[in-house]
């Protein structure tokens, strides 16, 4: 699942050094005094303040504004092409989901891939989604099993579980079970659901690591304690 306004929300903080107007009126919260300050800025190319006004456009929630995503897409744009990583973020996902704009793969990994590579985990994560998937774009899971290597190696967890899942299956890489488990163990150990499913059907079947029941029944019931129903069906047949 791609990663929404949460992760734009975390771009949006990550730039709260700049010493001007907009953002002042920003962080006091001041959102219509904010809006008056970063369309001006915005206007005299500053890239902060242009990622800042197509966040208002955006996600209009009494900001000041009416919301308006094709202004929000040209000031994205106007920033991103200066450098500004938010806006870089912002317009991959607007290109990526179709938001306000015509839906371009192409161009959402253009802008997911100048982000990922200045190590942003999330823009990572989502270029490997769409590599895996091949959705738009030519398949490539040797480039999905980089991007989701890279942000598994930063702590991400869904990407720990997909790199897991691609170790498990010889997908992309080749057939490692131990490096499955080793990543599947990662994300189950944040509270993963999925990954704790993963985990406990190796260790119940004994799949590429040594049979331990108590260990796929410890999994299970996590997963289970997560909502997941199938790993709650597989604990009652274990505990049957």
């Amino acid at each position: 699942m791609k990663r929404g306004i949460l992760v734009i929300s975390s771009f949006l903080f990550s730039f709260a050094g700049y010493a001007n107007q907009c953002s002042k009126y920003w962080h006091k919260e001041h959102y219509e005094k904010a809006f008056t300050f970063c369309k001006e800025e915005a206007e005299q190319g500053n890239a902060q303040a242009q990622y800042y006004l197509a966040y208002i456009y955006v996600y209009d929630e009494g900001h000041g504004t009416e919301q308006d995503k094709q202004r929000a897409y040209y000031w994205s744009t106007k920033a991103a092409e200066q450098g500004n990583a938010g806006a870089q973020f912002f317009l991959a996902y607007m290109y990526d989901q179709g938001d306000g704009i015509e839906q371009d793969k192409q161009k959402a990994v253009y802008w997911y891939t100048k982000v990922a590579e200045n190590g942003d985990p999330y823009a990572q994560f989502n270029l490997a989604l769409i590599y895996s998937g091949g959705d738009g774009i030519k398949q490539d899971k040797q480039k999905a099993f980089y991007w989701y290597e890279k942000a598994a190696e930063q702590g991400d967890f869904k990407a720990q579980n997909n790199l897991a899942v691609m170790y498990d299956k010889g997908d992309g890489t080749e057939q490692d079970k131990q490096k499955a488990v080793y990543w599947y163990t990662k994300a189950a150990e944040k509270g993963y659901s999925t990954a704790q499913y993963n985990l406990a059907l190796m260790y119940d079947k004994g799949d590429g690591v040594e049979q331990n029941r108590s260990l796929a029944q410890k999994y299970y019931q996590q997963a289970c304690d997560g909502y997941s129903q199938e790993a709650c069906n597989k604990l009652k047949q274990l505990t049957e």
